[in-house]
């Protein structure tokens, strides 16, 4: 895979030019011979997809790469990095699909459990940190807004550099530390997503 034309097709992702960015991925994959590596490009095109709110588009392109991928199966898929690399994305890819949709939170949060149970070895690699976490985050969310504040709590404060949902976290702790009846870090986390932005868009509040 031409690694620095996946770099430039993200750059477009960074810069907002999201339809130029969906052409460069899928062009990145028609000409990337291996499969594994062919499915790369296709999970960034969905993920563009889903930004740009084309969900059936993206799940079909997230269909594409998971059938590359079942049919060249390595017999030992845990020795093989970039296979078990792209699986993971995959199948993290796959439930925040389901969780962004909004309409099934108890079938998006079995998918993310489900990823941790699946990839719970290369989850532990510490170049997996950002991945470990943006599931972890989601979890975290959906659980909080299942009602489940007890389980969501200790989730959120294992989250300690967020790179994603910063406001999110600081409200969601708030909400959690509110039920927990811990009152002064309920009153700072709030305020602290307050400062941050306001309330996340998948706030039930």
């Amino acid at each position: 895979m031409d690694e620095k034309r996946l770099l430039h097709a993200c750059e477009l992702v960074d810069a907002g030019k999201l339809a130029e960015a969906y052409d460069e991925f899928v062009q990145l994959a028609e000409n990337t011979p291996d499969p594994i590596e062919k499915a790369w490009p296709l999970i960034y095109a969905a993920n563009t997809l889903q930004t740009l709110g084309q969900e059936e588009a993206a799940t079909a392109q997230l269909s594409a790469a998971r059938a590359l991928i079942e049919t060249h199966r390595p017999s030992n898929p845990a020795t093989n990095e970039m296979f078990a690399a792209a699986e993971s994305f995959l199948d993290f890819e796959d439930a925040n699909l389901s969780w962004l949709r909004g309409d099934n939170l108890e079938a998006a949060l079995n998918k993310f459990d489900a990823a941790l149970t699946k990839h719970r070895s290369a989850l532990k690699d510490p170049r997996a940190r950002g991945l470990y976490e943006a599931i972890q985050i989601r979890r975290a969310f959906i659980l909080a807004d299942l009602g489940r504040w007890k389980e969501s709590l200790p989730v959120l404060e294992e989250i300690k550099s967020p790179q994603e949902y910063v406001e999110g976290i600081a409200f969601y702790l708030g909400h959690c530390y509110l039920a927990a009846h811990d009152y002064i870090k309920a009153e700072q986390k709030l305020t602290e997503a307050l400062s941050l932005g306001g309330l996340p868009l998948s706030s039930p509040w």
